[in-house]
């Protein structure tokens, strides 16, 4: 079994109630599929770096599960088909890393303005190392068309 997360981010006019059963919906979909859910966060109600739909907030759903990874496609499918979805994305975790990657969310949670994104992302860090009391940790970014930093 690997370790995966998903960060979705659901249409801003889905309110609690409706919301809850969107969130057992996609939970029963990752079970469905073979996966055991680990744990489920909705980090709320943001302002997106860019219009999604012509949308411009979004409610961000962040959802760690194990699976065999084999039906990953298939549950990629089954968001991407349902219209309360804006975008999802599904990453890999590994074991060791379970409970360190993406504390607070991967970086489509974080949001950013645009041309501060490394600030937005080291301070982030830096205020979470300081919440753990940690010394070490890691920041990486990417820039489109390829070319990444870190």
């Amino acid at each position: 079994m690997n370790f995966y997360e998903t960060m979705y981010i659901v249409h801003p006019i889905l309110e609690l109630g409706r919301l809850h059963d969107l969130i057992l919906e996609t939970e029963k979909i990752i079970k469905e599929k073979g996966g055991e859910v680990l744990y489920t966060k909705v980090i709320g109600k943001k302002r997106m770096a860019y219009p999604i739909l012509k949308q411009k907030f979004g409610t961000y759903i962040l959802v760690q599960y194990k699976s065999d990874g084999l039906k990953n496609n298939e549950f990629s499918l089954d968001m991407e088909h349902n219209p309360n979805i804006l975008r999802q994305m599904i990453i890999t975790i590994n074991e060791s890393d379970e409970t360190k990657v993406n504390v607070n969310g991967g970086a489509i949670a974080l949001g950013h303005p645009i041309g501060a994104s490394g600030t937005r992302i080291l301070v982030t860090l830096i205020y979470e190392m300081q919440k753990q009391n940690k010394k070490k940790g890691c920041a990486t970014l990417c820039i489109g068309g390829g070319m990444g930093i870190a």
